[in-house]
Order: structure tokens, then sequence, then C-alpha cells
């Protein structure tokens, strides 16, 4: 699958395999607790980027990222 290439580049960046594969059109990594990369197959979204947080507090973090502008 497409998912192929992309698994090969991070298994290099990362010197280890992925450490979950939920689905064929998706690996991901544990980069740090909380923290994982994602590679996986969206045709819609080719050629973009996504970055995903997950936070305890949204608000406060909404109202932290703003006040920093």
């Amino acid at each position: 699958t497409d998912v192929d290439a992309g698994r090969r580049w991070y298994a290099t960046l990362f010197g280890r395999p992925e450490g979950n594969n939920p689905m064929p059109t998706l690996v991901e990594w544990q980069v740090l607790p909380g923290a994982w990369v994602q590679v996986f197959l969206d045709p819609d979204r080719a050629g973009t980027d996504e970055l995903n947080f997950a936070v305890d507090d949204l608000d406060r973090h909404v109202r932290e990222l703003r006040a920093r502008g």
C-alpha cells in the first residue's frame, strides 16, 4: 500500500518499526508518553500536514495560546 513507503521512512528515522498498526491504512509510533506520529492514507488530504494535540483542559490551553497571540 501507499502507507508502506511512509512506514519504511519513519522506521528508518526512529530506528524501529511502528508500535501500532490498527488498520491497513494507518501506522503509528509512540515518540513520547502521550505523543504519537501517525502515517495514514487519505488521498483527499495528500500533500498536506495535520497536527493533533491531546490536552487535559482544552479551555485553559486555548486561553494560554490566545494570550501568546
